[in-house]
């Protein structure tokens, strides 16, 4: 039967959305990305994530980022707010899910590795990644009204596009789920927002994360000269620093900052000067 919901869902998805996201997804029009493979946490990256829950994940390794959960009720995620949301929102990521514990009658229809995004206040969407399975939540409660069958042991590349309130997903560059935003404050909150990890009390387990990456954030990040130092920064973290900032998507390599100049010379050829 899922296999039968899933051609019903490819064959059916609206022709606009399917082209829209095939021409954003070709454009590659990404303001800011966190990868595992720098070894950084994402509360560690430029621009940052706030991390909450119950686990402090350890750094990346192998250029995967594990997040776990041992008992329901317990959270691990990351979330950037506010974002400024474009007319063609796109949130791509590599993830897959290595194991999952479910609470409750609802937790068939949560997981452990999950994406929320939330557009307007109290108006969004969630992608949840389950045991062979994948589903949009579109309305409040222990649902899931839109999901496809999946191995997602395996990593898979998942892209997120919000245009208006049509949600589609594609897995791998193939579109595979179409839904609409819903509206209930308790999931979505007040301001725009992106949210990815564990953030369920009906689900715990373990994921693995390769990267992340957004087209939503307010500023992005770039070079900031201080004191002649290089640093990535978001433009306000620049000020506080009282450096200079040199533009979004500059980076510290090669160093843009200004170097004082020096000349070759001996100690005789300075002592010789004070003569």
């Amino acid at each position: 039967m899922l296999q039968n919901r899933f051609h019903h869902w490819v064959t059916t998805l609206s022709a606009v959305a399917v082209i829209a996201l095939v021409a954003v997804l070709n454009a590659g029009a990404v303001e800011v990305r966190w990868d595992a493979s720098t070894g950084l946490l994402p509360s560690e990256a430029c621009p940052p994530w706030t991390h909450g829950g119950d686990w402090q994940p350890d750094p990346p390794s192998g250029g995967v980022l594990t997040l776990v959960t041992g008992e329901c009720g317990q959270n691990n995620w990351y979330r950037q707010r506010p974002i400024v949301v474009p007319d063609s929102l796109r949130v791509e990521f590599q993830a897959r899910l290595t194991r999952v514990g479910t609470c409750s009658s609802c937790g068939i229809f949560r997981s452990c590795l999950a994406v929320a995004i939330t557009v307007a206040p109290a108006t969004g969407t969630i992608l949840w990644v389950a045991h062979g399975r994948i589903f949009l939540t579109t309305v409040f409660g222990c649902t899931s009204s839109v999901e496809v069958p999946l191995n997602t042991a395996e990593f898979h590349v998942y892209s997120i596009l919000v245009v208006g309130d049509v949600v589609t997903v594609a897995v791998d560059g193939i579109p595979m789920l179409e839904a609409q935003t819903y509206t209930d404050m308790e999931e979505h909150g007040p301001e725009p927002r992106i949210v990815w990890g564990d953030f369920s009390i009906f689900a715990y387990g373990q994921s693995e994360w390769t990267y992340f990456r957004h087209n939503a954030h307010p500023t992005g990040c770039g070079a900031c000269c201080v004191a002649d130092i290089c640093h990535e920064m978001t433009p306000q973290q620049c000020i506080d620093a009282g450096g200079e900032y040199q533009g979004t998507g500059t980076s510290c390599e090669p160093n843009p900052c200004h170097q004082t100049p020096t000349k070759a010379t001996t100690w005789g050829r300075i002592r010789a000067g004070y003569r």
